[in-house]
């Protein structure tokens, strides 16, 4: 081996890097709110702490839609102008000593770079006097101090908000969100957001934080998180995990918990993994969601040990460190040997647990008549509603740009190239697919072309995606249009994780001028066909007579309700022991079951077929939901006919 000693130059980065990485993590409101709520959290702690009081404060989340701007002010300890230029001015600064959390090298800086120029203003305390510091936060130009540790007025704390005697406003431009998305900055909307963001769950569940949102004029909303009352799975107890020790607790809602959507960072159900005051994900292991009553579910992993591990793991400045928690921001990695441990933990403590539940559940007990008629019922359900009608992941690659073969010939085997083929790019940017269906939870990579005739070599590559349930992650391979083969055409690649959830989404490719928007429909894998089982439940649910889970494709039917009570009854009074033997009752089955079944299926199908309207039809108001009511009807008439053959003269 040489003895050779190498001498290293710092690296050197480009000021677009420093925004489009952020405006690659900083995707949503959530991801905004997150930051700044999590920052005005530790800065009340800090206050208790210098005070010598209880550590509680209050935190005011306000939202401008005028100005499509963002502010969050706390009661904290504010920071003085050095404080300002070593904890926000230098990126990738080291912990506070105490801190509870550990999002490192990230934080409020990649908001303010992400979102456009934002402003923060502040009152701390200066050998014991009050002083305000304000600095501005440009993505490219760095931050400027506007005015610094200058005496605190009356008026001016009556301007900025700060009533307390410290405390801290900041203040971010929401217009890149909230200009391109308005349906998701409405007062119902961004309050769902708050509530639901896991990075901010342990804050709105403490008793000592007085979190408010106000919308425009209205008045301030407080914001609570609260889980729903259920039976109790698991006392709260101590747990060791790789030789951390933590705590868990599970509970189980008598019904399926709704609210929050699917998304790890969203979702009610499930076990909130969490630190002392970080919240990482809410989880389901790696086989807790096959059991359909994982919805159901509902508790919390404790391991304050994980910020420590967190904080060694971003030290460790070698090719060996391994970060807890994804740069994304989209929950735990899961190939850190603690995650892993973690879920594999879920998975046997609750596995038997949720598998216990089920059994519990007072399924009705079913004659072989009735059973053999439900299996008949979905096998229709299935013949009507075609997998690859809304979206078969068999067959996930949507269809090629252009058409490989012409229509109505054999197709004739090409001669091999002599050359790379030249793919087709027609408006300067294109997908190798013009849409493309993912597994849930799955990961697929495709190819991103340029017309470098168009687009010149090294022009900016900016990616666009709304990342609410739907997706879990989406990265391009370079951020600039690359050099490209003799053809002219640069590639790169774009890689989409799915999350744990069906539906729609749309990702966009932008450079030089040009844009491509690529439809991506995520969908729950389902080799039994639509319906894998219905079940008749002898329970009584006011939200519906039956549940249709896509996850697992079984149809719970809720017998239990008044209205299959009644018809029993009268059964009962004809001599029919078996209800189901009875023409109402076996309709009020089948009406149930069809209707749960055929509004998702409908609901999928037109997330399909709204990507085929004209870009004028796409627009018009209520498009989708006109186009999901359109395929309903479509799918009941097609049904119609087999069930009355099947179910009142069969």
């Amino acid at each position: 081996m040489s003895s050779t000693v190498l001498e290293y130059e710092s690296y050197e980065f480009d000021p677009r890097y420093y925004i489009h990485t952020p405006k690659n993590n900083i995707t949503s409101f959530g991801h905004v709110i997150a930051e700044a709520v999590s920052n005005a959290d530790e800065a009340i702690t800090r206050r208790a702490i210098r005070d010598r009081e209880p550590d509680a404060g209050r935190i005011h989340i306000r939202y401008d839609p005028g100005l499509m701007e963002l502010t969050v002010t706390d009661d904290g300890d504010g920071l003085v102008t050095e404080e300002v230029r070593k904890r926000l001015k230098r990126v990738g600064a080291e912990t506070e000593p105490g801190a509870k959390r550990a999002f490192f090298h990230r934080g409020i800086r990649e908001a303010f770079n992400a979102m456009g120029v934002s402003t923060v203003e502040t009152v701390a305390l200066k050998d014991g006097v009050a002083v305000y510091t304000k600095a501005i936060f440009h993505p490219t130009d760095g931050m400027a101090i506007v005015k610094s540790d200058t005496p605190v007025t009356d008026a001016l704390r009556k301007e900025i908000g700060i009533t307390s005697r410290t405390g801290t406003r900041v203040a971010i431009p929401l217009r890149p969100l909230a200009a391109t998305k308005p349906h998701q900055f409405t007062f119902p909307k961004l309050m769902e957001q708050i509530e639901n963001s896991v990075q901010v769950r342990p804050v709105l569940m403490d008793p000592n934080r007085d979190v408010v949102f106000e919308f425009g004029d209205a008045l301030p909303r407080r914001v609570r998180f609260s889980s729903p009352k259920g039976e109790e799975l698991i006392a709260e107890k101590k747990v060791e995990i790789a030789d951390f020790v933590g705590s868990i607790w599970a509970r189980a809602a008598k019904e399926p918990i709704k609210g929050g959507g699917l998304s790890r960072q969203t979702r009610r159900f499930g076990i909130l993994i969490r630190g002392e005051r970080a919240a990482y994900e809410v989880s389901l292991g790696t086989k807790l969601q096959t059991y359909p009553a994982h919805r159901q579910l509902f508790g919390e992993l404790r391991i304050d040990g994980i910020e420590q591990a967190q904080r060694e793991a971003d030290e460790q400045a070698d090719e060996e460190a391994q970060l807890i928690y994804e740069a994304d921001r989209s929950g735990l990695n899961p190939d850190h040997p603690l995650v892993e441990a973690i879920y594999q933990f879920l998975d046997a403590e609750l596995g038997s647990v949720l598998a216990a539940l089920e059994a519990k559940e007072r399924k009705k007990k079913l004659s072989t008549d009735m059973g053999r008629h439900l299996l008949d019922l979905a096998r229709l359900i299935n013949e009507a509603v075609k997998l690859e009608d809304f979206g078969d992941i068999e067959a996930p690659e949507g269809r090629p740009t252009k058409e490989a073969e012409p229509k109505g010939e054999e197709p004739i085997p090409p001669e091999p190239p002599t050359e790379m083929p030249i793919p087709p790019v027609e408006d300067g940017i294109a997908f190798a697919y013009n849409r493309i269906f993912v597994g849930a939870g799955k990961t697929r990579t495709i190819k991103v072309w340029f017309d470098t005739a168009k687009i010149p070599v090294g022009t900016t590559v900016e990616l666009e995606a709304d990342r609410s349930g739907v997706l879990r992650g989406v990265r391009l391979s370079a951020f600039e249009v690359p050099e490209p083969p003799t053809h002219g055409i640069g590639e790169l690649l774009l890689t989409i994780q799915a999350d744990e959830a069906e539906g729609r989404e749309e990702v966009t490719v932008r450079a030089g001028g040009y844009f491509v928007m690529l439809p991506v429909y995520v969908r729950f894998p389902r080799a039994t066909g639509f319906i894998r089982d219905i079940v008749p439940v002898d329970e009584d649910w006011e939200s519906g007579a039956a549940l249709y889970d896509p996850q697992t494709g079984r149809v719970k039917v809720y017998v239990g309700r008044p209205e299959f009570v009644d018809v029993a009854k009268r059964a009962s009074k004809d001599k029919i022991q078996d209800p189901f033997d009875y023409l109402p009752y076996r309709m009020l089955v089948v009406e149930s079951v069809r209707e749960a079944a055929l509004r998702t299926a409908a609901e999928r199908r037109a997330e399909v077929l709204f990507d085929e309207l004209a870009y004028e039809e796409r627009q018009e108001q209520d498009a989708l939901s006109r186009l999901a009511l359109t395929e309903y009807q479509a799918l009941d008439y097609k049904l119609r006919r087999p069930l009355v053959d099947s179910f009142v003269y069969g």
